[in-house]
């Protein structure tokens, strides 16, 4: 993998799940790593639409590669990619477990769906 290929800083993040007080259950979720990436739609993919109180938001599949690094081993399709921005950072949720491109510890693949998100 070239290094200038990796043009996007994003923050990886796993959920923690507490209760509250009443027995609710709270998602706070922590930084694992920040990291370079590859930021690329999926072209045979179709972005869909969500209602999400009054407001409509738009989703698209995307695919993320990474460089492979030992924290980021037990990554699953829990956690998510937060890419910031000076407006509003742009959720990444992964939807698959992540992929090693060649199982050489070098690269990671992740696949995502970037907008409407629980995050």
């Amino acid at each position: 993998m070239r290094a200038g290929k990796l043009n996007a800083r994003l923050i990886i993040e796993r959920p923690d799940v507490s209760r509250d007080d009443t027995g609710a259950e709270l998602i706070t979720w922590i930084r694992v790593a920040t990291v370079w990436a590859l930021i690329s739609p999926i072209i045979s993919s179709r972005g869909r639409e969500a209602l999400v109180g009054d407001q409509v938001q738009a989703a698209i599949d995307v695919k993320i590669t990474i460089r492979w690094s030992s924290h980021i081993d037990a990554m699953s399709a829990k956690w998510r990619c937060r890419f910031p921005t000076r407006d509003n950072p742009i959720v990444y949720n992964i939807a698959a477990p992540p992929a090693q491109v060649n199982m050489g510890q070098r690269e990671v693949v992740l696949l995502c769906k970037a907008g409407v998100n629980e995050g």
